[in-house]
């Protein structure tokens, strides 16, 4: 009996991979984790791209998921992305993109101060959130006073002297960055006394 040869040929399959994110919109200073899965299964390469950039390799684990946790975004909009770049047996594949908006954050912005008594210097202080080496405006009414750097922890202070005697009011002012929005502290009152110094509240 004759016999014939059959060819049979097995074609690399097409997986599917998918991408969410934690969060769409998030403020400045905060992070996202995108998640996804390959079904092509465990232990293959997945690369994360943020536009055109690769920022990461991972791995796909239990059931071909994989997750990576993205920090340091500065305000803006990104798009990011998940590929597989295939093996012996998978075709390549990418998952949909996904957006992420990061809006800028408003930061805390404090100013305090105490009474004094005529002759004495008014030492003025805050703090702004935001940290080291922020330009601060101090300003006394409507009158720009100071333009002060803030220090470690955000703090900043302005030493003022010859008051006379009186009611001073005071605010500190930040300008805000391509991360930050613009800021103004509460309004303070400071007078200038004969009598015992005494401490001011909000």
């Amino acid at each position: 009996a004759n016999s014939s040869v059959i060819n049979v040929s097995v074609s690399k399959a097409t997986p599917t991979v998918s991408l969410a994110t934690s969060a769409s919109k998030i403020n400045y200073g905060q992070s996202i984790t995108l998640t996804g899965k390959v079904s092509a299964g465990t232990g293959l390469s997945v690369k994360i791209y943020n536009g055109n950039t690769v920022i990461d390799t991972v791995t796909t684990g239990a059931k071909g998921s994989f997750s990576k946790n993205v920090t340091g975004l500065d305000a803006g909009t990104y798009t990011f992305k998940a590929v597989f770049e295939g093996n012996s047996n998978y075709n390549s594949a990418n998952s949909i993109n996904v957006g992420v908006t990061v809006n800028k954050t408003t930061p805390s912005l404090s100013l305090t101060g105490s009474n004094i008594v005529y002759g004495n210097n008014l030492v003025l202080s805050g703090t702004i959130s935001n940290g080291a080496n922020q330009t601060v405006k101090i300003y006394r009414g409507d009158s720009l006073l100071a333009t002060v750097t803030s220090g470690t922890g955000g703090a900043f202070s302005k030493t003022l002297t010859g008051l006379n005697t009186g009611t001073y009011v005071f605010k500190a002012v930040y300008d805000g960055n391509s991360n930050y929005n613009n800021a103004t502290s509460k309004l303070r009152s400071e007078e200038g006394s004969a009598g015992m110094p005494r401490p001011i509240s909000y």
